[in-house]
């Protein structure tokens, strides 16, 4: 049997570290190319000369999630290098825990106008415009897949981080409206839900918290995780393969925890 990817490329949106930079490694892993975008291009390139190490095939493109038109410009310069672009993994996200506009995201009360709509337009708005210049390709190309890295944020209430829990849920709103007008033509959309991950972004936070002396953050959602560990990038990834591979073509619209047991919704 072939591998689940090959002869297919897919684009990462923020590619570069974490949950995106495993991603990219599970599906070049499984025979697929995988064009990495991000802000952070030096990162990127490492993680190319990793995949490529192991016999892979990857490259890594410049781009800002707050700019429409560089946006615009990954996926052209993806398809040009690829001929086709079958899958979407919009992984792409501010959340810094020492810069604006994560570090002042503390509630509605409290909101800076300017901070939300920052965090809107790396979070959700930049997913929407890939979207909007892949989908006419993946149409026309035999359909294609979009995954969006949302988060259990979305679905569980928090006292802080508002604006980026919103701005998360918006990504599920998306992909709803993905499966419901361009499902019949061969697309398909969907999210994962990560919960605590272990990543070097999540540690950041930890320290950022402590440091702080904030007692009322991520120390109290590891109580909650009913699994022997905790989270892992890997564990995204091979949630996000199986969506985007052809095990997952009769799921679109949905969101997909993977979080350890410690939200459980219907």
């Amino acid at each position: 049997m072939p591998p689940r990817f090959a002869n297919k490329s897919i684009l990462i949106g923020g590619g570069a570290t974490g949950i995106g930079a495993a991603t990219a490694e599970r599906l070049a892993g499984e025979g697929g190319r995988v064009v990495i975008g991000d802000i952070r291009f030096e990162l990127a390139e490492q993680l190319v000369r990793r995949i490529r190490k192991k016999g892979g095939a990857a490259i890594a493109l410049e781009y800002d999630q707050r700019d429409e038109a560089s946006i615009k410009s990954l996926v052209e310069r993806a398809i040009a290098a690829c001929g086709s672009i079958t899958g979407y993994f919009g992984n792409a996200a501010d959340i810094d825990p020492t810069k604006p506009p994560y570090s002042i995201d503390s509630g509605v009360a409290s909101m800076d106008v300017a901070a939300w709509l920052d965090t809107y337009r790396v979070n959700t708005i930049g997913h929407a415009i890939a979207a909007r210049e892949l989908i006419p390709h993946m149409m026309a190309n035999g359909g294609g897949a979009l995954v969006f890295t949302s988060s259990d944020a979305a679905f569980t209430p928090f006292k802080r981080w508002i604006a980026y829990s919103s701005s998360k849920a918006g990504l599920a709103t998306i992909a709803r409206h993905i499966c419901l007008t361009h499902g019949k033509q061969g697309v398909r959309a969907n999210v994962v839900s990560p919960g605590l991950i272990a990543s070097k972004a999540f540690q950041d936070l930890v320290e950022n918290e402590r440091s702080k002396g904030i007692t009322d953050g991520t120390a109290g959602i590891v109580e909650t995780i009913n699994c022997p560990r905790l989270g892992e990038p890997r564990d995204v990834a091979g949630a996000v393969a199986f969506l985007l591979s052809g095990d997952g073509e009769y799921i679109n619209g949905q969101a997909l925890s993977v979080n350890g047991g410690s939200y459980c919704r219907p």
